[in-house]
């Protein structure tokens, strides 16, 4: 699997068109085109950018590690007043990203109200660096089918 495909494969995971990822990280939708398809390989502070955007390591992107490394291992404690008791970020033995989130159900709160602090709190962490905003929305997007069919 070339560089190429690796950005591609990265970007449809993470459920972003190219136009958005060619704007996110500023190069041109045509930039990105040939990137994908393996015409044109991009220069070190692009490589650098796409790692950093997928929150990969550039050994991944270029062919050196079979399974994409993620670049840490957080934890990150939630304020308390939002009843988001713990937003954890992990890795693990199979590279893969994995977030536990441990809701308060001691208190009486709306559906509404869980989903706004969690969104909340989802945000925080992004504008941290610890997810990018397509993560958000998917983590967002599964947490809601959970919360609306009681299954926390």
């Amino acid at each position: 699997m070339g560089l190429g495909d690796r950005i591609k494969q990265l970007r449809i995971q993470n459920s972003i068109d190219r136009s958005n990822l060619a704007k996110s990280i500023g190069i041109t939708y045509h930039a990105l085109s040939k990137y994908e398809t393996n015409e044109r390989e991009p220069d070190y502070e692009t490589i650098k950018t796409l790692a950093d955007y997928f929150n990969v390591t550039t050994d991944y992107l270029l062919g050196h590690e079979q399974a994409p490394s993620y670049v840490a291992e957080e934890s990150m404690q939630y304020n308390k007043k939002h009843n988001i008791q713990n937003i954890k970020l992990e890795i693990d033995k199979s590279d893969a990203k994995v977030v536990r989130i441990e809701i308060d159900s001691s208190k009486n709160r709306s559906k509404e109200a869980i989903l706004a602090s969690l969104k909340e709190g989802l945000e925080e962490l992004a504008e941290e660096g610890h997810f990018t905003d397509i993560q958000v929305k998917n983590i967002m997007e599964f947490m809601t089918k959970k919360i609306e069919n009681n299954e926390y």
